[in-house]
């Protein structure tokens, strides 16, 4: 309809600029009889594109003008006294409306009839914006215990799917943050999916979501994330490795306990080198001797002066207990 208006009103123009035009030549007492056809025809082919040119430009500004109008209905205040209007603008043509709607059923989720929140949700949760996907995945991630059971789910294997990394980001941020509520099954596999994801900033969130809830991940599969996690080429991920062996080590059978050990003790970032030094700290007499040996050496003579300082602490904090083990190390420090 509004695109209609705007046609109408471009038309009117049309009709008034011709008629202005052809207004000009007479006053001027250019009579178009007493021109040749070659003169008539230049001089209409220069007043059409004017007038084309000039119907552009208005159009733009007109369609524009429209778009702020229909934009400015769109107000939290306005729409939660009128839920029914805001399943009118989900529907809009313009992705930014629909944003805008997502971004009112986050902000106003509670005030919202459950039945017009859930429907709009499911809606715009397959919305071809992904921009507007992802706000939805953030109200999703931040309210899931109140949403319905079967919703909720759905959405949540579209977030582990979708195409766009923000939204799978925020998939990661569902299950680690409503790690209980996500059936064990969806969750053990949206994040064995989402910890091989091919973006580095998915994988990282994966790999958080699991290090919040790694007392409650099944032993098999804190090994394979270990082993994965161990090679990954982000920081964050293979911190998260770290992480693992600090958090769980008497889960981790000892095969893949040293190979982790021994690979990240040596990682080129000083950040995962660091949690080692923890792991050794906390874990020391559960580590085999020759592998603890040379581990703490290779981390008293890191070229990272905050991980050899750090190493310290492996001397510090368990010489008395363990002089015998230790006494031969205090020379590095």
């Amino acid at each position: 309809m509004e695109k209609f208006q705007t046609s109408k009103r471009c038309a009117f123009a049309l009709g008034i600029l011709y008629a202005v035009s052809f207004i000009y030549v007479f006053v001027f007492d250019i009579q178009i009889g007493k021109m040749n056809p070659s003169t008539i025809a230049a001089y209409l082919f220069i007043i059409t594109l004017a007038v084309i040119s000039f119907l552009v430009i208005l159009e733009e500004l007109l369609q524009k003008r429209d778009k702020e109008r229909h934009y400015e209905k769109l107000s939290p205040e306005k729409v939660i006294k009128r839920p029914g209007l805001l399943k009118i603008f989900a529907d809009d043509q313009d992705t930014s409306v629909r944003a805008k709607v997502a971004v009112i059923v986050g902000e106003k989720f509670d005030e919202l009839p459950v039945e017009t929140r859930e429907e709009l949700m499911s809606f715009l949760s397959e919305d071809d914006g992904w921009g507007v996907r992802g706000k939805i995945s953030e109200t999703v991630a931040e309210k899931f215990g109140s949403l319905n059971k079967e919703l909720r789910e759905k959405m949540l294997i579209s977030f582990v799917n979708d195409g766009d990394m923000d939204v799978r980001c925020n998939a990661s941020k569902v299950i680690g943050e409503n790690f209980f509520l996500v059936p064990k099954k969806m969750r053990e596999e949206s994040l064995e999916k989402l910890a091989e994801d091919s973006n580095n900033a998915v994988r990282e969130w994966a790999a958080e979501a699991i290090r919040w809830n790694i007392g409650e991940i099944p032993p098999s599969m804190k090994v394979r994330f270990l082993r994965t996690f161990s090679e990954d080429k982000s920081p964050s991920v293979r911190s998260a490795a770290a992480v693992i062996l600090f958090k769980s080590f008497g889960n981790i059978p000892d095969r893949p306990m040293e190979e982790a050990l021994r690979k990240l003790s040596g990682d080129s970032h000083p950040s995962v080198r660091v949690i080692i030094v923890d792991v050794i700290v906390k874990h020391f007499k559960q580590i085999p001797k020759n592998l603890r040996e040379e581990i703490i050496l290779k981390l008293l003579n890191d070229t990272n002066p905050s991980v050899k300082e750090k190493a310290g602490e492996i001397i510090s904090k368990n010489l008395d207990k363990y002089p015998g083990d230790l006494k031969k190390f205090t020379k590095y420090l």
